[in-house]
């Protein structure tokens, strides 16, 4: 697995998505923290996620925890591929047996995000709308401009074997 530290995987996010907002910076860290586990309950659940329509060639595998190999699935570019559905659902039931993401990390990942917008001279509207946010909230969704530049369509697995 690459190891990336906080800011590499905060900065590869924004120039993956451009023109994300503070809120979809907030739902990566929220899928690093808590893997799948706020809405995959079981495998059965791939068989409806995985009906994503090709539109563009993606890079399938996009890292999102520094510690562990957990990655965002872009399904688009896995069905592209012709990569095969079984190890979706082998990868899900490795990444369902996870308990390591307590809410403590989340929250100080928030607060690792806030102090590096502060101090980021090109990212203040981030750190603006990030001053902003309740911190509160769980349930954590991308915002409406990412959903239509980007159209994320992808799952959150913990892999440790690519092939």
């Amino acid at each position: 697995m690459e190891n990336r530290s906080f800011v590499d995987l905060i900065e590869l996010e924004i120039n993956l998505h451009p023109k994300l907002q503070f809120i979809d910076l907030c739902k990566l860290l929220f899928q690093s923290n808590f893997g799948p586990s706020h809405y995959l309950k079981n495998t059965d659940q791939l068989n409806e996620i995985h009906t994503a329509v090709i539109q563009r060639k993606k890079q399938i595998y996009q890292l999102i925890n520094w510690k562990y190999p957990l990655y965002r699935v872009n399904l688009d570019a896995y069905k592209y591929y012709n990569k095969p559905p079984e190890k979706l659902i082998q990868w899900a039931n490795i990444t369902l047996q996870l308990n390591i993401f307590p809410i403590e990390d989340y929250n100080n990942l928030l607060d690792n995000l806030l102090h590096y917008l502060r101090n980021h001279p090109n990212l203040n509207h981030l750190y603006n709308q990030g001053i902003k946010w309740n911190r509160n909230n769980m349930n954590v969704h991308h915002s409406t401009i990412y959903n239509r530049e980007y159209n994320p369509e992808y799952i959150v697995l913990l892999i440790n074997d690519k092939s």
